[in-house]
């Protein structure tokens, strides 16, 4: 079983725990307004990669501009990361972050308290990628969606898992909707999966909604 590494969008603090309990890894983005995030815990996707796969029409930047630090009272320590997409003359800019060569896990739970922006052609997410993708590609290395949220729906959430055999239409996904006046685009809610050998579980808030074991996946798939 391969290590995940961790990719993300917008949120206040991200961390990853052992089953037992201990901290692995974790950040609060609590630095100060207008800094960047910690590059001993971060590094970025960069350029337009022909749509990395998905037509996306933004090119990715590690500018302070598309993630920085900023003031949100809504935050539990009133700082959180604040990733945007912006217009730049004809063309997009956003960022994209990664633990690529810096942290991955095997098993335990990985969790992020995220606000995500409303809006047509926005699709945050967090998501995680075995880390011998460079080696095998994807979808062989694996992909574990922890949250998926479109822009023109935001009282509903995707938590997705992609193999080799079943990606895109036919990838093992469930929603999960947000309670009446709490959309995911108004309020903080905390995204999580748990990993265990043989067994992934999906949260949001402490609920969990999907959960997915070997004998579930397509006939012939490896549980990568």
């Amino acid at each position: 079983m391969k290590p995940l590494l961790l990719l993300l969008s917008v949120l206040t603090m991200s961390s990853a725990s052992h089953a037992d309990g201990r901290l692995l890894w974790g950040d609060e983005f609590n630095q100060a307004p207008g800094s960047r995030p910690q590059a001993s815990h971060w590094t970025y996707d960069l350029g337009s990669n022909n749509g990395w796969g998905n037509k996306e029409l933004q090119v990715y930047t590690d500018k302070p501009e598309n993630a920085c630090i900023v003031e949100d009272p809504e935050a539990g320590d009133g700082r959180a990361l604040a990733i945007r997409a912006l217009k730049s003359g004809d063309h997009y800019t956003s960022a994209r972050l990664k633990t690529e060569g810096l942290f991955g896990m095997t098993h335990g739970i990985v969790e992020a308290r995220l606000k995500v922006p409303a809006g047509q052609g926005f699709l945050p997410a967090f998501w995680m990628l075995g880390d011998n993708i460079a080696k095998v590609g994807w979808p062989l290395c694996g992909e574990i969606d922890i949250m998926e949220v479109l822009g023109h729906h935001t009282t509903r959430s995707y938590g997705t898992l992609h193999g080799q055999g079943f990606t895109a239409a036919n990838a093992l996904g469930k929603p999960f909707d947000a309670q009446p006046g709490k959309s995911y685009d108004r309020n903080y809610h905390v995204f999580s999966v748990e990993r265990r050998p043989g067994r992934i579980t999906w949260k949001i808030d402490g609920v969990a909604y999907h959960e997915l074991t070997p004998d579930k996946l397509p006939a012939g798939s490896p549980w990568v």
